[in-house]
Order: structure tokens, then sequence, then C-alpha cells
């Protein structure tokens, strides 16, 4: 859920004393902590005012004007500035709203755009920045923060085909022995619960994998030639098809596997 909020000052009454609407995923203490330290680096209109005011030894006021979904913010927060400039309140906000912090348009985000394209950073400050955030760790109550933030974000189709093409061909680094050893750890410590192996099950359900080449079914045989399974594993399968194949439809695989079999070897007797 996004806050719609605005700014007043708690000497006007009314609506006269609203300057600024704007949205905010934290808490009201926390953005107005921001509001106040952003006026202090930043040349904004609400900046200004907000210095104002600091300077006269008074403190703006925030508060809550609505609750909205993520989707439906930059709605909410036009229809609120348009509601209190009809009714005669001196706003500071830069557009109509539903801009993002910046408010920037279309033209102004095309202009940016063209001037950083082509740019690039010099090996002095990627190294800086690297050292920078070398050893950096996120604090748990961080990282809860940004998990929340992007929870239920919806992600544009063209995004995920920007990374696509981004990383279409593009090798990674070797893994070392140590970084595998991590790493299958991690996953079998993994523990599925029944909800996450249903959505595993749904999303490969109806997957047909391409046909392999004769290359890649002999790396496949001489990848496994030789290995032997042990007898938990052995154990284990044992008891997952057991599981498997108990039930009616279980059943009815085996029989329909048979039976495709049967015809395939028919078919190569009969040619």
């Amino acid at each position: 859920m996004v806050t719609i909020y605005f700014l007043r000052d708690p000497r006007l009454p009314g609506i006269v004393g609203v300057r600024y609407i704007g949205k905010t995923n934290s808490s009201l203490r926390q953005r107005l902590r921001q509001h106040l330290k952003d006026s202090r680096r930043r040349s904004y209109k609400v900046c200004g005012w907000i210095q104002s005011l600091l300077q006269e030894g008074v403190r703006p006021e925030i508060v809550r004007l609505d609750r909205v979904s993520r989707t439906a913010w930059r709605i909410a927060e036009k229809g609120w500035i348009a509601r209190y400039l009809l009714a005669g309140a001196n706003l500071c906000n830069l557009q109509d709203g539903g801009l993002g912090p910046y408010g920037h348009v279309d033209e102004t985000r095309a202009k940016l755009s063209q001037a950083h394209k082509g740019r690039t950073r010099s090996l002095e400050s990627r190294l800086r920045q690297s050292a920078a955030q070398r050893g950096r760790i996120q604090t748990p109550e961080t990282r809860t923060k940004i998990a929340a933030s992007l929870r239920g974000r919806p992600s544009p189709p063209e995004k995920g085909l920007r990374i696509s093409a981004a990383l279409t061909g593009r090798k990674g680094r070797p893994l070392s022995k140590e970084h595998i050893a991590k790493l299958l750890a991690g996953q079998r410590a993994k523990i599925w619960t029944p909800e996450d192996s249903a959505r595993h099950s749904a999303a490969l359900r109806g997957r047909k994998m391409p046909p392999r080449s004769a290359e890649h079914r002999a790396k496949l045989a001489e990848a496994n030639r030789g290995k032997s399974i042990s007898p938990e594993m052995r154990a284990k399968i044992a008891v997952t098809l057991r599981k498997r194949y108990s039930t009616p439809e279980g059943r009815a695989q085996i029989l329909r596997v048979a039976r495709m079999g049967t015809e395939a070897r028919w078919g190569k007797l009969r040619e």
C-alpha cells in the first residue's frame, strides 16, 4: 500500500496551510525526515518552502490523506492535487502528480536519457565505487524493507525482454570449487513446501524439451558412464516411485508408457 499525504504550515488554518502533496511507501515520520534532509541540499520549490519555515523556527506538519494500492497511487495523487488546487491551495508540486519523486515529464526524461546515452565512466571511477561498496552488508531490517517495497510491484514485459537480450550469449566467469560447494549446500538445505512444489509442477507441466542432438546425447552418456548410485539414493528413488505410481493416475501413466514402448517396438519390426 502507498500513503498519499500533504505537508502544511501548522500556523495557517485549513486549505491555506497545505503546500505540498506527495506519496510514500514508508511511514509519515520517515518521509518527513527525508523532506527535511532534502531541503538542505536540493533547490526544489518545496525545499525552499521548508527551509523558510525552519528559519522561522517552525517545523512543517505531515498529514495522511489516503491509502491506495501500488497500482493506483498515480491516479490518486493527481486527483488530490487537482482537488486542492481547485480549493485554492498554493501548492509547491512541480507537476500535476503521478510522475514519481522528481516530477519529470516524458520530454524531460527523453532529454536526460539522450544526454547520458553513450557516456562511459573512467576506470578510476568504477574502482572507487567498487571499493566503497565492497564489504558492505545490509542489515536484516534493510533487507526486509527492500523486499517489502519490491514485492507486488508489476514488472513490464519490456524489462524482461531487455534482460534476456543483455544476457543472451553472455558467458559468466568459471565458478570456483568452493563457490560450487556453497551453491550445492544451499540447494540441499532448501526445504520445499507443498506450495513451492505445486508452483514448480504447474510451471513445468506441458513444457516439452527440445530434441537433443547426437552430440548432446553423447556428452550426457559420457558424463554418466561409470557413475554408481549409492544404496541411500536407490532407497529414496524407490520410495519416490512407489508414492508416484501407487495412485490410479500413476498406474495409468505406467500403462501408457508401456503401450507406447510396445507400439514403437512393433513399428520397428514392421519396418
